[in-house]
């Protein structure tokens, strides 16, 4: 689908957490916009919706399912922002012992656009899952794994 007015394709709509986006991977350096960031708080989850018919009018009633978890996060400028977390459940992202201030990396960081009438268009961030910057992933689990075992 290409955007109105300026002409750049970015092809099919996917569907993310439960909701359709136009990626912009191809057309921004994602990791690079960024930079440098810090964890701020887990927030609330995601929690995926159906549409039901009710008394001839479609209303979205949520269905339980928890499609990923709100992260808040400052830029290194100081301008806060949040990412939806999809594939690490609250209790793996707990069990990084973030704190307040600490520096982390994205985990295949995807960046959005939802487009509305009236110039309305929204940016939303995904990621896959997330890190202490600097510390390999794997690292992580391993120091992981003896507490757990405690």
């Amino acid at each position: 689908m290409s955007v109105k007015g300026i002409g750049v394709n970015l092809g099919e709509r996917l569907v993310i957490a439960g909701g359709k986006y136009e990626i912009l991977n191809d057309v921004v350096d994602v990791q690079k916009s960024l930079g440098k960031i810090r964890f701020v708080s887990i927030g609330d989850p995601v929690i995926g919706t159906e549409d039901v018919e009710e008394n001839g009018r479609v209303v979205q009633r949520p269905t339980g399912e928890i499609l990923g978890h709100i992260l808040n996060f400052v830029y290194e400028g100081g301008e806060a922002d949040s990412v939806t977390i999809t594939d690490m459940s609250r209790s793996d992202i707990e069990a990084l012992g973030l704190k307040v201030a600490d520096f982390i990396e994205l985990l295949d960081p995807v960046l959005t656009i939802s487009r509305m009438a009236r110039n309305n268009s929204q940016l939303k961030l995904f990621s896959s899952g997330l890190k202490v910057a600097g510390q390999p992933q794997s690292q992580q689990k391993q120091e992981q794994q003896p507490k757990e075992q405690k």
